[in-house]
């Protein structure tokens, strides 16, 4: 296996834009030391978090090519769009037309509530 010479990321988020701070690529290649990886990996990085839980990122190009270790002296490119990749994709939709139009009768839910409550004062 070769060492990587350069590896390119891309947050696997669904959409959106991420600013990193300047020593991101340090903390990504300090994170993934004498890790091996290949293009298309996706990958998470101890550090590097959004909204408190590890932010994903796939291997978008590596040099050379194939799986790669990375070393102290591989180049780390952070690209800051988003790959567009999202488990919301796998969700079935509901079709707005599909959706029943009946009115919703609250007494089955609500319609006890009064009954227990005056119960409970006795």
């Amino acid at each position: 296996m070769n060492d990587a010479i350069k590896i390119v990321l891309k947050p696997n988020i669904e959409k959106g834009k991420i600013k990193f701070g300047d020593n991101a690529e340090k903390i990504i290649r300090d994170g993934l030391l004498k890790s091996a990886v290949k293009k298309g990996d996706i990958i998470k990085v101890p550090g590097i978090a959004l909204f408190g839980s590890p932010l994903p990122f796939m291997i978008i190009d590596s040099e050379p090519d194939g799986a790669i270790f990375i070393t102290e002296s591989t180049v780390i490119e952070l690209k800051n769009d988003a790959i567009g990749i999202s488990d919301s994709d796998k969700i079935q939709k509901v079709e707005p037309e599909k959706i029943s139009e009946e009115p919703i009768n609250p007494k089955g839910v609500l319609g006890n509530f009064p009954k227990l409550f005056k119960k409970r004062n006795k």
